[in-house]
Formats: structure tokens, sequence, C-alpha cells
């Protein structure tokens, strides 16, 4: 009899397990689906043009499969599944992965205006909003891509003597599809600097999250100084947003650097540039192109026919393959 008692008692216990365990996913289920209904949708903006095309960003799937082509691409023109895309793909997102990534999908204003692009990996991605619907939209996109592509995509290298706005008037009414997919400033005189410093902390006191944040005020203050003093004998066209980084702290000094690039008009004496910066104790590295790239979308993947239909178009200097 006190045998079956403790049976009974182990049984009863296990139940209670059990049951725990069931309230337990029940409440997992709805809080997960009441984060769902909390997650709002992306903002659907004047976009002109959807693109879904491989990622050049971390994709690994490329030392896997080498049998689908890099210049793919699906070009979206319908006014409702844009705005759809949008409230999916462009929703917030509180997620990270480690997975790389299979493929970018970017919405554009028009040809030459990029609103926002995003690099999704086809499995490993977690959606806080429709995430059943976005996982569904990815996946179909993902498989027309591989297997029926609307368009290929290919690289027109243009003389930095013609400006992206010039060739934009030239092709105007010539009937091709073209992209400023790497913007429009990639024909201008570009410098890349990066700058490192260090500041003290005792040995005595642990670095706080407060002094790294006073170091990197401190940090854009001293680049913005130098491109103040730059901006006196060249024109600034663009300046990109400073990174700054904190390497580690070695006895009584905590290390830092940052980097940046900016964009420069025609004509930038880049001797004297380099004194500037170099004498405040940065490292640069001058870009001057010579040519730049636009892409054209075609319906076509040989490049003998694109050759073909652009050789009347002897301004272009060289066609290749997108990607490569």
């Amino acid at each position: 009899m006190k045998k079956l008692n403790k049976i009974s008692i182990f049984v009863i216990y296990i139940l209670l397990l059990l049951a725990g365990g069931i309230v337990f996913s029940v409440s997992s289920l709805y809080s997960q689906s009441k984060k769902t209904i909390i997650a709002k949708a992306g903002e659907v903006k004047d976009i002109k043009y959807v693109l879904f095309t491989r990622s050049d960003y971390a994709n690994f799937d490329f030392l896997k499969d080498s049998t689908l082509k890099r210049n793919v691409a699906l070009l979206i023109t319908d006014k409702n599944e844009i705005m759809i895309d949008q409230k999916l793909f462009l929703a917030e997102q509180h997620s990270l992965h480690l997975c790389g990534y299979s493929y970018e999908i970017s919405f554009f204003y028009d040809i030459d205006s990029l609103y926002y692009s995003h690099s999704l990996n086809k499995k490993c991605e977690i959606f806080d909003y429709e995430p059943y619907k976005t996982q569904k939209q990815l996946d179909f996109y993902a498989k027309q891509l591989e297997t029926s592509p609307t368009h290929y995509i290919y690289n027109l290298s243009i003389p930095v003597t013609i400006i992206p706005n010039e060739v934009k008037e030239k092709l105007k009414n010539s009937g091709l599809l073209i992209f400023f997919l790497d913007g429009k400033l990639n024909c201008y005189p570009n410098v890349y600097i990066k700058y490192k410093t260090h500041s003290f902390v005792e040995k005595s006191k642990q670095y706080s999250r407060e002094a790294e944040e006073k170091d990197a005020e401190k940090f854009r203050k001293e680049i913005d100084e130098m491109i103040n003093n730059v901006s006196k004998i060249a024109t600034v066209i663009e300046k990109e947003d400073i990174y700054f980084s904190t390497i580690g702290t070695l006895n009584d000094s905590t290390y830092h650097w940052g980097s940046l690039n900016v964009t420069f008009d025609f004509g930038v004496d880049t001797l004297k540039v380099k004194n500037i910066l170099e004498q405040a104790g940065a490292k640069v590295h001058f870009r001057i192109p010579k040519t730049y790239n636009i892409q054209l979308l075609d319906i076509s993947p040989n490049i003998d026919d694109i050759k073909n239909k652009l050789k009347e178009y002897t301004f272009i200097e060289q066609i290749s393959e997108y990607g490569k």
C-alpha cells in the first residue's frame, strides 16, 4: 500500500509538470501572438520601384552555388505589391543573426533616388510584423529569382567627364531602363579618412559607458574640425557619418579609432587636403576615378545582346555583368 502511494504521488507530480509546461507553452504562444499584433507595419512611401537581387554582403551561398548568375533581378512596379512589400519588409525588426545574407531588397523613389535597401537571409530571418506572411513573400521572391528572374543587371562604365545627370538626360528617351545602384556621387573625387586617438583613464577606475560617450563626442568634434579646415580650400559635396569604435584599454589609456568618407567636387587640390588631414594626425586614402558605373536592367541574359543594343552610345566605355 505504501509502495502504491509513492507511485501515485510520483504520477501526480509528473502530471503537474506536464500541466505547467502546457500553460507555459500557451502563455508563450499568446505573448508571441501579442507581440506580432503590437508590431507595426513599415511606413508606406511614394516608391516607384522595388528591386530584389542577390546580396553581395556576406553571401555564403556564392561559395556553394555557382549556377545562378550574380546579376539576376526581380523588378517590381505594381503599386499594390510595392505597398505590401513596404509594410512587410520595412517593418521594424529586433533580430540579429550571424548566418550571412542571401538577398537584398531595395526601394526606389526613382531610378536615381534610393529610399532604403535591406539585406535578408532566406532561412533565419525573424520578422516581428506578420512573420508568416513576410516569410512567404520572401520565399516567393527567392524562388522566382532562382527560376525566372524578370531582369538581368549590367554595369555601364561612364567617363567622369559626363556626370550622372548628363547621362540620365542622354538616355532619357532611349527606352533603356537605367538605374544608379551605386548612387550618383561615385564619379567625384573621394577621400577615406582614418583617425586614431586615446584618452586617459586611471588604473583604479573602470572605463564607463558615460566616459565612452564623452570620448566619442570629443572624437567627432576633432574630425569635424579637420573637415572644416579642409572645406576652406575645397568644395565638400558630401560627408558621411563618422564611424567610431573603442579598441580597448591598455595601462592608463583607452584607445579609439574612427573613419569616414568625404566626397569633393571636381578640381580638388588633393595634395593640400592631404597635408591638412595628415598634420591633424589622420591617415588618408584618395580615390580619383576616371570612370564610374551606372546599371542597365534588361530582360536578356546574354551580354552580347546588350553590347549590340548599346553600340550607338559611344560614350559607354565598357559593359560587364553586375556583381563581377
